[in-house]
């Protein structure tokens, strides 16, 4: 895959790297790709025309989030603690880059899930001196990002942001198990991600019959509806085994609305309403919309 840097940015590299390794691409490729990306941000750093990401400016907090992840789950799926470190790397340049005061629940969420998964994963590898110091480092950020006001986690009509919700409570799920932060706490935290995620499913509306415009937020939900799909096979596996699988239950009965969204866009708003505006988004995250997730 190559990078069209007028139209890419690190959300839809990330959604292409995910999509390379998903489909078990040789490896050369996977890294191949991954440097040409990393060439461009540098490329970028040392002109006037600073590529907005590295800036951390909130709007792109999800973006370096999505690419940190992108390089963890690249790690595993090479077994090279390279890309682990660059991961690393990208996660201290972000935290010690955003305005922790200012940015909002969701992007706290976002961090602290990345986060959580980085450490789970420097873990899994040989613990040298550089691996130990990386986790000492993330470590001491973890508990500033569970301060998460749950009182503020998302009431939102905007189905991107329910996506990310969906997917969250997947993740956080998953995470649990791994004892990185206390499980009380943690337990906590999904609940409310569950709660509000019902509250705002039943509140958004998507006109099946009507043209529609920003597909990539729609399919945004279809990917989270997808992770509620998993998480509910978790606990038909005996996998998981808690009190909330009720809850998931009521959760999966949005899933219709991943079909009705896909078809919608197919049939009725395909070229229609500021799809090509969004082309390329568009397309990345609907190839996408089959699997949220490809590791903790």
């Amino acid at each position: 895959m190559n990078i069209n840097l007028e139209k890419d940015n690190l959300l839809i590299c990330s959604y292409k790297l995910h999509i390379l390794i998903k489909e078990k691409s040789p490896h050369c490729l996977i890294k191949k790709y991954i440097s040409q990306v990393h060439s461009i941000l540098d490329y970028f750093q040392n002109t006037q025309l600073q590529i907005k990401p590295i800036r951390f400016y909130e709007f792109y907090i999800n973006y370096i989030t999505k690419w940190i992840y992108s390089l963890i789950i690249t790690s595993k799926h090479l077994k090279s603690s390279k890309y682990i470190y660059l991961a690393s790397q990208f996660m201290i340049t972000l935290i010690n880059n955003v305005d922790y005061v200012n940015i909002n629940e969701l992007h706290k969420l976002d961090i602290f899930i990345t986060l959580s998964t980085l450490l789970i994963n420097l873990k899994h590898f040989k613990q040298t001196p550089s691996i130990k110091l990386y986790i000492k480092l993330l470590k001491s950020y973890l508990n500033l990002y569970y301060q998460i006001d749950n009182s503020k986690i998302l009431n939102t009509n905007d189905p991107y942001e329910l996506g990310f919700l969906l997917e969250s409570c997947l993740k956080i799920r998953l995470i649990i198990k791994y004892n990185i932060i206390d499980s009380k706490l943690l337990y906590k935290l999904y609940d409310r991600l569950l709660k509000q995620s019902r509250i705002s499913l039943n509140k958004i509306q998507f006109k099946q019959y009507s043209i529609n415009s920003d597909a990539y937020k729609w399919y945004s939900l279809c990917i989270g509806l997808e992770a509620i799909k998993i998480l509910d096979n978790y606990y038909i596996n005996k996998k998981f085994n808690d009190i909330y699988n009720k809850n998931v239950k009521v959760i999966l009965k949005y899933y219709s609305m991943k079909r009705n969204i896909i078809s919608n866009f197919k049939n009725y708003s395909y070229n229609k309403g500021n799809c090509n505006a969004h082309k390329d988004i568009n397309m990345i995250m609907l190839e996408n919309t089959d699997y949220p997730i490809l590791t903790i």
